[in-house]
């Protein structure tokens, strides 16, 4: 005989979509505001609406919250100084570790040098170029550190019919 019919019950609701936390979404979002972009005044790439609306959404779950605030501020326009080049990740690791003693935000973008992989470790994101050039004073006081190279990166904001 043929096995009987599964009985699907129509009160069995079905699960509910993973709710992401707002750290979460900040986090994402903020991964996406540390990417190096080649050339630096090059279009923004096709995961920056994507992050936007992490962000928003982040936005949304915590109005208040001050770090998501400052992440929307920074898609709009960001100051980022690169200060080193390595092919190592022990030397960008341990360079991080270096401006990050100092009290300076630090962080590696990857990216390709004539074919190689390598890591470019930077400081930033600031909201302004003062904001930059203060932690770049910072951070050569304290480390001895000489290479910079300032970047500014822009990823237009929608207008506001289009942000919710």
């Amino acid at each position: 005989s043929a096995p009987a019919p599964a009985v699907v019950s129509a009160a069995t609701p079905a699960p509910a979509p993973a709710v992401v936390s707002a750290a979460t979404l900040l986090e994402e979002g903020m991964r996406y505001l540390q990417q190096a972009r080649i050339p630096p005044d090059s279009a923004p790439p096709p995961e920056g609406k994507e992050a936007l609306h992490k962000l928003q959404q982040a936005q949304r779950q915590d109005p208040n919250n001050t770090a998501i605030d400052r992440a929307l501020r920074l898609y709009a326009e960001r100051h980022i100084v690169c200060t080193g080049l390595f092919e190592q990740q022990s030397g960008a690791d341990a360079m991080v570790q270096r401006m990050q003693a100092a009290g300076v935000p630090a962080f590696q973008q990857p990216l390709f040098v004539k074919g190689k992989a390598s890591l470019r470790t930077c400081i930033g994101p600031f909201l302004t170029q003062e904001e930059a050039d203060k932690n770049l004073r910072q951070l050569r006081s304290r480390t001895g550190v000489t290479s910079a190279i300032p970047r500014i990166y822009k990823d237009p904001l929608p207008p506001p019919s289009e942000t919710h």
